[in-house]
């Protein structure tokens, strides 16, 4: 009976001490695995929460660049603004009469007709005379009020495309066979589109498209000091990649 006291005794006291082997494992080990897993988990924890954090900030650091670079970006009215060529006279008038030759052939595909007389006025003022375009005013007659050098941007010519009520296609020399009263009304017809391109020294053909049942002038599109002719519109660069190029060809010939 002592003998079996003492016995469970020690058992007791190994038990209590974690010492004595339960399931192949005494409780000191299942205790000291406990807290290594325990720390295990939470440094993992840790280390996913880090991630997670690395991986938000270069989404953010992403969208930001991309933003930056967006605005970074020069519109592309800025640089035509700059590229102008300085041009003499003469050097205007071969372009100019070059452009119409090709517009001529492209309108007669079209069966369309076309005329440079895009331009022009009655005795109105002694100011300059301007056009309103994406990139801002360009000369388009200079009268010395106030200037050419006041203006960065300089007209070289035009053209205008339209369709002629006598069904004359291609280059119609007739247009501005009446006075400047007359206008556009001897042979244009204004039931259908109406298309002025105007010729500039940056190398960028601007258009002001006039839609069908408007009537039009050349003075369309201009206007001067004394706010005479119909400027109250302005002409964006026009889309016809064709035309754009031609011209920047014809002032790299002439140049």
């Amino acid at each position: 009976m002592i003998i079996l006291l003492l016995v469970s005794g020690l058992g007791y006291w190994l038990y209590d001490t974690g010492r004595i082997n339960i399931g192949g494992m005494n409780t000191e080990s299942r205790s000291t695995r406990h807290d290594s897993e325990a720390s295990s988990l939470k440094k993992e924890n840790e280390r996913l929460k880090k991630t997670k954090e690395g991986i938000t900030n270069t989404k953010s650091t992403n969208s930001s660049s991309s933003t930056n670079s967006s605005s970074s970006a020069a519109p592309s009215t800025q640089t035509s603004s700059n590229n102008v060529t300085p041009l003499s006279s003469s050097q205007k008038s071969a372009i100019s009469s070059a452009f119409t030759s090709w517009a001529a052939h492209r309108a007669q595909m079209g069966n369309m007709a076309v005329s440079d007389w895009y331009f022009d006025h009655g005795s109105a003022g002694d100011s300059d005379w301007v056009a309103m375009t994406s990139d801002g005013k360009v000369l388009v007659q200079d009268n010395g009020n106030p200037g050419s050098a006041n203006y960065k941007i300089q007209a070289i010519g035009g053209v205008v495309f339209y369709s002629a009520k006598d069904g004359t296609t291609g280059l119609d020399s007739g247009l501005n066979s009446g006075s400047n009263a007359d206008g556009y009304s001897t042979n244009m017809s204004f039931s259908k589109p109406i298309s002025k391109y105007l010729l500039a020294n940056n190398g960028v053909v601007y258009e002001l498209k006039i839609p069908a049942g408007t009537s039009a002038s050349p003075t369309t599109g201009f206007t001067n000091g004394e706010g005479a002719g119909d400027g109250n519109q302005t002409f964006q660069v026009s889309q016809d990649s064709a035309a754009q190029n031609e011209l920047k060809q014809l002032i790299s010939q002439n140049k």
